[in-house]
């Protein structure tokens, strides 16, 4: 069982988990002898990982998302985020919520999106 109390830093833009304890429940003797050990290496693993730089990961997700296209009919459109920053980062019972700013976001068509929109608009 993993148990810890997520933090996020709004200045730092890192999520920490403090008081985290690892506790494996271990049934037959193999895994008895074993447990403290492997708890050991979990909690040096995870405690490498942290903390998380949370604009580092959201950026890498949006950059490996960009660009974003996608086709409606004869609409092609085209999605650019230059960035994209968590501002606000909350936990509770239901979850994970969070409050992200994007910037720089631009969204175009290409030649037949524009003469769809054209003919559309001259009705």
């Amino acid at each position: 069982m993993l148990k810890g109390s997520p933090r996020y830093n709004e200045a730092e833009s890192k999520l920490y988990i403090d008081k985290l304890d690892i506790d494996m429940k271990a049934s037959n003797l193999i895994y008895r002898l074993t447990a403290p050990l492997v708890n050991r290496f979990l909690e040096s693993s995870f405690e490498e990982k942290l903390p998380v730089e949370v604009d580092k990961v959201v950026k890498e997700q949006i950059d490996s998302l960009m660009p974003l296209c996608f086709q409606t009919g004869a609409l092609e459109v085209n999605v650019l985020v230059g960035k994209v920053s968590v501002v606000e980062m909350k936990f509770d019972d239901a979850g994970l919520k969070a409050l992200v700013r994007i910037e720089d976001f631009e969204v175009r068509g290409n030649e037949l999106s524009r003469k769809w929109l054209a003919s559309y608009f001259s009705k």
